[in-house]
């Protein structure tokens, strides 16, 4: 068996390479991860930079959450963050802000929601040169499918935020 150690997922067998999802936990929470491999096969290079980004994940998060927060300040048309944050001051926003712990009255409400946001899962696609790593940020898991994602290359560069649900 021609193998290689990936952090998170393990052993890895070269010859039987397939899509994994898994239960991580990253920083102190749980979350999902999943590996999705197009043809089966990673060559030794493309093993060495998945190997290198996972060892660096718990500081690629810290670069996340800096990004949201700048994308926040930065920007204000079409602006992501705003448009997540906004949504979710809608319809649900009482039963929402007691499970977060919001104070409705607060000058810094959204920073308060933004600073609620939560991983739920990193997807990686390693044969992609833009959606190398996908992570998907949530205000609440239970109260809303909308989600906060943001797409990055090998080196972490942050190629696009998006809101999808």
């Amino acid at each position: 068996m021609d193998g290689f150690e990936l952090p998170y997922f393990g052993c890895m067998d070269s010859a039987e390479m397939r899509d994994y999802y898994i239960k991580a936990t990253i920083a102190g929470r749980e979350l999902e991860m999943d590996l999705h491999l197009e043809n089966g096969i990673l060559n030794s290079d493309e093993q060495q930079t998945l190997k290198h980004f996972l060892e660096n994940l718990e500081l690629q998060l810290i670069k996340n959450k800096a990004f949201i927060d700048e994308f926040y300040d930065e920007h204000d048309a079409e602006n992501e963050v705003k448009f997540y944050i906004d949504f979710h001051k809608g319809e649900f926003f009482e039963e929402l802000a007691a499970a977060i712990n919001l104070d409705p009255e607060a000058a810094d409400l959204d920073q308060q929601m933004i600073a609620r946001l939560q991983l739920k899962r990193i997807g990686l696609t390693p044969k992609s040169n833009d959606h190398f790593a996908i992570f998907d940020y949530t205000i609440h898991k239970e109260l809303t499918d909308y989600l906060l994602v943001i797409f990055t290359d090998a080196a972490g560069n942050i190629n696009h935020i998006t809101t999808e649900s």
